[in-house]
């Protein structure tokens, strides 16, 4: 199975959530990922594939823009079209309270001279939101556990 992060961008909130989901949950290890506001990878469109969780399941994020909600929808729609369920892909949404500030913040790092300023302002965000996006992660973690529909894989007995 695939799970997707979806948000703003790519690079801070739902990075972050798919490195809490896949078991990392130190915030000095968080905030100190070579990814965490790489305005390559964001800028490349493509999802970034941030590893495999405890269950062998693929974890990747995507920065979609402002409306995160939208993007998720026709995410969904072009898997019905496809053929695609949600046992091949799961796409979970990321929000912050802060969501379009982080968007302006985050065009405004392009900015020649105003990437530091930029991404200073965002990780403070995140630091702030932290235990809410661990609790957001914990509660999605448990309705995979709990759904019956969909094969979300038992642990891996095997050291990857």
């Amino acid at each position: 199975m695939n799970i997707l992060f979806i948000g703003t961008t790519g690079v801070y909130h739902a990075l972050v959530a798919a490195k809490l989901f896949m078991g990392i949950d130190s915030q000095k290890e968080l905030l100190s990922m070579p990814e965490l506001g790489c305005r390559s990878l964001e800028d490349s469109g493509n999802p970034i594939y941030a590893g495999k969780d405890k269950r062998g399941n693929q974890v990747y994020c995507l920065g979609v823009g402002a409306d995160v909600n939208m993007v998720k929808k026709s995410i969904t729609q072009f898997m019905k079209i496809l053929g695609f369920s949600h046992q091949d892909l799961i796409v979970k949404t990321i929000q912050s309270r802060n969501e379009r500030a982080i968007f302006r913040l985050y065009q405004l790092s392009k900015l020649p001279g105003f990437h530091a300023i930029g991404h200073t302002c965002i990780v403070w965000d995140l630091k702030r939101g932290l235990s809410v996006l661990e609790q957001e992660v914990k509660i999605f973690q448990a309705e995979l556990q709990n759904s019956k529909d969909l094969a979300y894989t038992q642990p891996s007995t095997r050291d990857d």
